[in-house]
C-alpha cells in the first residue's frame, strides 16, 4: 500500500508541476511571431498530459473506480490517442503546415477527439453491462451458498437423529449426502432463473419437513418409516436437481 506522502505527491503535486514545466518550456522557446498554432499546440499538449495523469489516477484507484477490463481499454485507447495526437502536432508544426491549412489541422484534432469519446462511450456501456452481470452472478452465488449451508445442516441433523435412535440406515444415509453434493455442484449460472431457485428452495423445505417428522417420531418403527420416506425423497430430489442443472448448462 503506497504511503500517504507518496500518494499526495503523485496525485496532487506531480500533475500541476509537470504541466507548469511544459508551459514554461513552450514559452521559453516561443518564436517571436508566435501565432494561433503555438497556443493551440500548448493547449493540446496540456490536454494530453491531463489525460495521461487522469489515467494514472484511475490506475491507482484500481477496481474501486472501474473494472479491470475497463481500465485496460481506457489505457490502450488513451496511449493510442496521445501518441496519434503527439505525432500529428509534431508533423504539422515541422512541415505539414506548408501543405495543409490550420482548419485541416484543427479538423483532424476534432475528429480524433470525437472517435476517442465515441469509443470510450461504447466501452463504458460494455463495462456497465459487465458489472451488472458480475454483480448478479455474485448475488446468485451467495443465495446458492446459503441453500447449500441449509442442506448441510439438514444432513447433520439427520445423522444426529439416527445416531440418537441407534439406527443405521440401509444406505448409511448416503442419499441425503448425494442430494447435498448435488446442490453443492450446481454452478451459479444454473441458478439464474427464478424457477430453479424456487424449485431448489421447495425441495430443501420439503426435506426439512420430512426430517422434522423423523425427529418427532417416538418408536423405532416410526423412525424407520420416516427414514425410508426421507431417503426416497432425497433420491428423487437429487435426480430432479440433476435435470435442471443439465438444462442450465445447455
Amino acid at each position: 500500500m503506497p504511503s500517504k506522502p507518496l500518494s499526495i505527491a503523485a496525485n496532487a503535486i506531480l500533475p500541476p508541476v509537470t504541466m507548469l514545466c511544459t508551459a514554461g518550456l513552450f514559452f521559453l522557446f516561443m518564436p517571436e511571431n508566435a501565432g494561433k498554432l503555438f497556443y493551440t499546440n500548448l493547449v493540446f499538449t496540456l490536454f494530453l498530459e491531463t489525460i495521461f495523469f487522469y489515467y494514472l489516477y484511475l490506475l491507482r484507484k484500481g477496481p474501486e473506480a472501474l473494472s479491470f477490463p475497463m481500465l485496460a481499454a481506457i489505457g490502450v485507447s488513451a496511449i493510442y490517442y496521445i501518441a496519434c495526437c503527439g505525432i500529428w502536432i509534431l508533423a504539422y508544426s515541422l512541415f505539414l503546415f506548408l501543405f495543409l491549412s490550420f482548419k485541416a489541422y484543427m479538423a483532424l484534432h476534432i475528429i480524433m477527439i470525437l472517435l476517442w469519446v465515441i469509443g470510450g462511450t461504447i466501452v463504458a456501456q460494455f463495462d456497465n453491462a459487465y458489472k451488472e452481470r458480475a454483480g448478479l452472478a455474485q448475488e446468485k452465488a451467495q443465495e446458492l451458498n446459503l441453500l447449500r449451508q441449509r442442506m448441510k445442516l439438514i444432513v447433520g441433523r439427520y445423522q444426529h437423529a439416527m445416531r440418537t435412535a441407534a439406527i443405521v440406515p440401509p444406505d448409511g444415509g448416503s442419499q441425503l449426502e448425494i442430494l447435498c453434493n448435488k446442490i453443492g455442484g450446481i454452478p451459479p449460472h444454473g441458478f439464474r432463473n427464478e424457477a430453479n431457485r424456487a424449485q431448489l428452495e421447495t425441495l430443501i423445505d420439503q426435506c426439512g419437513q420430512l426430517l422434522e417428522t423423523l425427529e418427532k417420531a417416538e418408536t423405532t418403527d416410526e423412525i424407520r418409516k420416516c427414514d425410508e420416506s426421507l431417503r426416497l425423497f432425497a433420491r428423487e430430489a437429487a435426480a430432479e436437481i440433476g435435470q435442471f442443472s443439465l438444462k442450465a448448462k445447455k
